[in-house]
């Protein structure tokens, strides 16, 4: 689809009356560009916009719980604006698409699981992971595990050399279908075993 051509909402802050429009406080805007694509190689940079309510991904949840809405809405404007049988075409496509999609739930954040009284799986050493930081999620490398008074945590690899850098188990979770996954003993620091993490 060449979203050049795509009907645009407006915003409810530049006097749009769209119900389903986001504010102008809401939206970040920015240039990317890529070697690789693998979703459309031809395409290495573009305009990307983004959630600005930092911390947030309040405009994706409602994009989610709404996208019937906008995209029906989109056919609309599209039609009174006479945008042309390929991007109608498109449009429509997208929603009976959607029909055929149901909900997932996502994976909790933290892949730690109990496998017996002193073993959990967690994401093994040298994989990549997601670290849900305070800042916003970040790629991560794990380099070991270190059991606490404050429970299991992950010692990942330090953007600094030199430090150690340690954060709680609950905030790394695995990248989907990628990162491989191993029984750890709390108790004795012994681990076994390796599976690939399951796709959400």
């Amino acid at each position: 689809m060449n979203f050049q051509t795509l009907p645009r909402f407006g915003t409810r802050g530049v006097g749009g009356s769209n119900p389903l429009a986001p504010t102008n406080s809401d939206l970040g805007v920015g240039l990317f560009r890529t070697k690789n694509n693998p979703v459309l190689p031809g395409a290495t940079a573009g305009i990307c916009i983004d959630d600005a309510t930092n911390g947030s991904l309040r405009l994706t949840q409602l994009l989610a719980d709404r996208f019937a809405q906008v995209i029906e809405r989109a056919v609309m404007i599209a039609e009174e604006r006479r945008e042309g049988a390929q991007v109608l075409a498109e449009l429509r496509s997208f929603g009976r698409m959607l029909t055929t999609l149901s909900g997932a739930t996502p994976a909790a954040a933290g892949e730690v699981t109990q496998a017996s009284s002193d073993w959990v799986t967690v994401i093994a050493p040298g994989q990549r992971a997601i670290y849900a930081s305070q800042d916003g999620p970040i790629e991560v490398t794990v380099a070991g595990y270190r059991y606490t008074p404050h429970g299991l945590m992950y010692e990942l690899v330090s953007p600094r050399p030199g430090s150690r850098w340690l954060v709680a188990a609950d905030a790394i979770s695995s990248l989907n279908g990628d990162s491989l996954m191993i029984q750890y003993n709390v108790m004795t620091g012994e681990s076994k075993g390796e599976t690939t993490a399951a796709a959400a």
